[in-house]
């Protein structure tokens, strides 16, 4: 890839991040904290996407499961409490040092907000760690979530970038928001241990998460049919009640000579063996007790 940006015209004379370009097409293992809390990562890089694009990343792994972290939904309770949120960079286009290696994947950016801002008086930079440089802004519909956040957000891990060639040229940004952020680098020959590890670990996490997960189905499967059950028999109670109030109702309305299916008046008649009728004149095709 550097050789296609030396030939389209890219910017080479910089590596573009801090972090090392991965041999053998494994992504490299990391670390990301956000405060005193470490979660793992890794490290891809130069990959195709279907728009004619290249992306690179850190992948950003569930502690227990490694499954990936992709937003602020998926992040575990402690790493979400400790303040960590995902957000973009807008407005690269219109931020010419968007384009420099401060806000390439890996380093760390500076969050600013901006009261005086004439457009937006909550709005907030993202500059370059030293301050000099404007790489854009956070998005209006994430500024609340990054606003609110306990502890507040200060600093930004540029964590994905999606960049085209001819020249190679940077449109996106992706950054991991906090307090305080720090990147560690697994050294290239603790990796296949490191590996090893995680993938122990990442294997009794998920079948852990997997046990607990139908052992939640089972839960919710039982209350279901407990609630079905209940429902069952509140609507026969419900019926029972109804029909021993329509007995009383028609024994009510019997001991009056009323009509026995709507209490209207019976005119008395010679009925069947001499007893009135207990219908009225609608309802006497029903037949005499």
């Amino acid at each position: 890839m550097a050789f296609l940006r030396r030939l389209l015209g890219g910017d080479s004379r910089q590596p573009r991040a801090v972090v090392p370009p991965t041999e053998g097409g494994q992504d490299e293992l990391a670390a990301v904290a956000i405060g005193e809390l470490w979660i793992p990562a890794a490290i891809y890089r130069d990959q195709a996407r279907d728009d004619g694009s290249w992306a690179s990343g850190i992948r950003l792994e569930h502690p227990a499961t490694g499954r990936w972290l992709f937003s602020d939904d998926d992040f575990p309770e402690p790493f979400y409490g400790a303040g960590a949120r995902v957000t973009a960079i807008v407005g690269i286009p219109y931020h010419p040092d968007a384009q420099r290696n401060d806000f390439a994947l890996g380093h760390l950016v500076r969050l600013s907000p901006e009261p005086t801002n004439p457009v937006n008086r909550e709005a907030i930079a993202a500059r370059s760690w030293d301050g000099r440089f404007l790489g854009g802004y956070i998005p209006d519909d994430d500024l609340p979530k990054i606003r609110d956040a306990q502890p507040a957000a200060a600093v930004g891990l540029v964590i994905w970038e999606r960049w085209t060639l001819g020249p190679w040229v940077r449109r996106s940004i992706r950054l991991l928001v906090g307090p305080a952020i720090r990147l560690r680098l697994v050294a290239a020959s603790d990796a296949p241990a490191e590996r090893a590890r995680r993938e122990v670990l990442f294997a009794a996490g998920t079948e852990a998460d997997r046990a607990q997960a139908e052992s939640v189905r089972h839960a919710a499967h039982e209350a279901q049919a407990a609630a079905k059950e209940l429902e069952r028999e509140s609507r026969h109670a419900q019926r029972v009640a109804e029909h021993e109030a329509k007995v009383a109702q028609a024994a009510a309305w019997r001991a009056a000579g009323l009509c026995v299916d709507c209490g209207a008046p019976v005119e008395p008649t010679s009925g069947a063996r001499g007893r009135p009728p207990i219908r009225c004149e609608v309802h006497r095709h029903h037949g005499v007790a």
